[in-house]
């Protein structure tokens, strides 16, 4: 996809253009080129994009035990997804809960990473970040509850940011 110079860069609203940007650095390592402030990079993005966009937003409450799909988004293209989530622990005996994010990256090989573990009540905003898929693969977001007993609300945000 070409890219074209845009006259003037307007955020999407509710997009952190920093956050674009961390993502930049994290896929790839390093800056695309540091000499660029987050607005100037955002005068390159292609005119025409419909990114980013929502492809998948669930909010579910009292929630209790393992589920083995809390969210889960198939993506026909491909591309980077920004994947955001909360969790708030209504109550936990003996036990904590963990989030799992599978996927298949860009290579399509399979990933599956602990995302998160919790043992204690609270409202908790999961820190948000940015994968690339395989075409034609599922993204999924998973718990494991080990203990007595566990009562949980959850909310999920799947972004699509490029192909």
């Amino acid at each position: 996809m070409a890219s074209k110079k845009i006259s003037q860069f307007t955020p999407t609203p509710g997009i952190d253009s920093s956050v674009i940007l961390a993502g930049i650095q994290n896929i790839s390592g390093n800056l695309v080129n540091t000499k660029f402030t987050i607005a100037q990079i955002g005068n390159y993005i292609d005119a025409t994009s419909r990114y980013p966009r929502n492809v998948y937003i669930i909010d579910r409450i009292n929630q209790t035990g393992s589920l083995s799909s809390m969210g889960g988004y198939t993506s026909i293209t491909g591309g980077m997804f920004m994947i955001s989530m909360y969790i708030k622990v209504r109550s936990v005996t003996s036990g904590s809960i963990q989030c799992h994010l599978t996927f298949h990256d860009e290579s399509n090989d399979p990933v599956d990473s602990q995302y998160v573990s919790i043992n204690s009540t609270g409202f908790f905003i999961l820190q948000s970040f940015i994968i690339r898929v395989y075409p034609g693969t599922t993204i999924n977001i998973s718990s494991v509850f080990s203990g007595t007993s566990i009562n949980y609300d959850y909310g999920i945000n799947f972004q699509m940011i490029s192909l």
